[in-house]
């Protein structure tokens, strides 16, 4: 049974980004939702001038290995090129 989104924090947020309209060059709004996130969770964060938003945690073991991960924050997008008829 899958959970309803209402019933865990995760999956709500993930409803929530789910819902921000974010094509290629206009992932902005969804930018502003991690970093309000963020913000909340009291993550310091930066964003670059292309828009990435860059989130660093300390490890509580000081000989944890170092560990990276990436998303993307754009979705495919529908662009009209031509109306034939």
């Amino acid at each position: 049974m899958i959970p309803d989104s209402s019933d865990h924090p995760i999956l709500a947020l993930f409803d929530k980004t789910l819902a921000v309209p974010s094509p290629s060059g206009g992932e902005e709004r969804l930018a502003q939702v991690i970093r309000d996130q963020l913000d909340d969770w009291a993550y310091p964060h930066e964003t670059d001038g292309a828009g990435n938003v860059f989130v660093r945690l300390e490890s509580q073991k000081p000989d944890a290995p170092l560990c990276c991960i990436a998303a993307h924050m754009d979705e495919i997008g529908l662009v009209v090129t031509s109306i034939e008829s």
